[in-house]
């Protein structure tokens, strides 16, 4: 929480890491094409979760209980964060945006952007965007978000 610049006194703050922890426990991440490793490329449609997730005050599965958040990440995550496969995300640019569309796009135009560093351009279909963001599909332009009208076409 101090590292998101929240007040690690409110209890609606570790509510909302708790629901957070719930959240990622039960993600899974799902890939249309491959997925690399070191050593290898993955083809499925579904990789495995976080292998689990203990919580701060709650019993673990060696019966002692938790004296902090504790995320487990499966072997796949554990492999490609020790070999760098990593997209850095510039956390103070992220904290400045106070749109949730756009916090959720930074991570994506940085996979977009590099994937077609080579063409100088990308372009998303609206409508697929939408999908991605999990956001309506407005049939009139001056409804549609700025955050996504800047990139959709």
């Amino acid at each position: 929480m101090r590292l998101l610049n929240s007040n690690t006194n409110a209890g609606k703050n570790y509510k909302a890491v708790s629901e957070w922890i719930d959240v990622m426990s039960a993600t899974t991440s799902f890939s249309d094409g491959a997925v690399y490793t070191l050593d290898k490329k993955i083809r499925a449609r579904s990789l495995p979760r976080l292998r689990s997730c203990d919580k701060f005050r709650e019993e673990m599965d060696d019966g002692t209980v938790a004296d902090a958040n504790y995320i487990w990440l499966s072997a796949w995550q554990l492999e490609n964060i020790n070999n760098k496969f990593l997209v850095p995300i510039d956390l103070e640019n992220i904290r400045e945006l106070k749109n949730h569309i756009a916090k959720a796009l930074v991570p994506l135009l940085q996979v977009w952007l590099y994937a077609s560093k080579k063409a100088e351009s990308f372009e998303k279909r609206y409508a697929d965007l939408c999908e991605i963001l999990t956001l309506q599909i407005y049939r009139s332009p001056s409804q549609i978000p700025p955050a996504v009208q800047a990139i959709a076409r």
